[in-house]
């Protein structure tokens, strides 16, 4: 899965977000089981590969590897976008169990958001440190990393008025913004229009820019599987975008999560 599917996975997450967290039903143990395996194995393939390439940056140039300094800049942007969906995420399962006085998926969500934020600061320690004859990936990772960072708190600016989620905001300020004019806007008639408006703006901005492959593609597309098992039924996204995964993965939920959790309880305690 492309990491612009996980942008728009984060958007329909933030939209439906309200009713997700007022709806009384928990949600899917198999789904929050499914994104808890694969995030787990992400993030520890996140961590060999951020540990390996600062590793290689510091040796001289005519040392390095290229194979693993070619993928410095799609392993960064891997973390600073997926960021955007283990936020929103995140802040509606915590929302929903506080509203709900449970403590039942939250708990899960929370460590893989705090163990995201460990992989984000070790990504960025990472960019600083690009040489110099990789300025031009620098400036298009800072780029990509200032884009995220506002859209996070957009998304979530869009829940905000529904729970007091701003923890999980990037800038707290900046995403109370975000809800108090998105809340005006939701008493006016173009309120809707607004929003809408609002996304294709989201799509567009990571429609150019981001590498064409994704170090994780696989397990990318295995956390996706595991939120989408968490929504309602009658979510669907307009634009058919998760469609064919919801009908072709959805169904073995539970059989990808126990096939995940056999990797993850491997001899060596790693997931490949």
């Amino acid at each position: 899965m492309h990491l612009r599917e996980l942008v728009d996975l984060a958007a329909l997450v933030s939209t439906h977000g309200p009713r997700l967290i007022s709806q009384p039903t928990p949600f899917s143990p198999d789904g929050i089981q499914q994104y808890w395996v694969a995030s787990r194995c992400r993030l520890d393939r996140w961590g060999r590969g951020l540990k390996y390439a600062l590793g290689e940056i510091d040796l001289p140039a005519d040392r390095r590897d290229p194979s693993r300094t070619n993928n410095i800049r799609p392993l960064i942007e891997e973390v600073l976008i997926s960021e955007m969906l283990t936020r929103v995420w995140s802040a509606a399962v915590s929302a929903h169990d506080r509203r709900h006085g449970i403590d039942t998926s939250q708990p899960i969500t929370r460590t893989i958001f705090s163990s995201h934020l460990e992989a984000r600061h070790r990504a960025l320690k990472l960019l600083i440190r690009l040489p110099e004859v990789e300025s031009e990936d620098s400036i298009a990772l800072h780029r990509t990393r200032r884009l995220a960072e506002r859209w996070t708190d957009l998304l979530l600016g869009q829940m905000l008025p529904v729970d007091a989620i701003g923890k999980f905001a990037i800038d707290q300020r900046r995403a109370h913004e975000y809800a108090r004019d998105m809340e005006q806007e939701r008493q006016s008639p173009e309120g809707d229009t607004a929003w809408m408006l609002r996304l294709t703006s989201l799509r567009t901005a990571f429609a150019t820019g981001l590498s064409a492959v994704s170090p994780n593609a696989d397990l990318n597309g295995r956390v996706a599987t595991g939120i989408l098992a968490c929504l309602p039924a009658d979510v669907q996204d307009s634009t058919g975008l998760f469609r064919s995964l919801w009908l072709e993965r959805l169904d073995h939920t539970a059989n990808d999560a126990q096939g995940l959790i056999d990797q993850l309880m491997n001899e060596e305690g790693l997931c490949v």
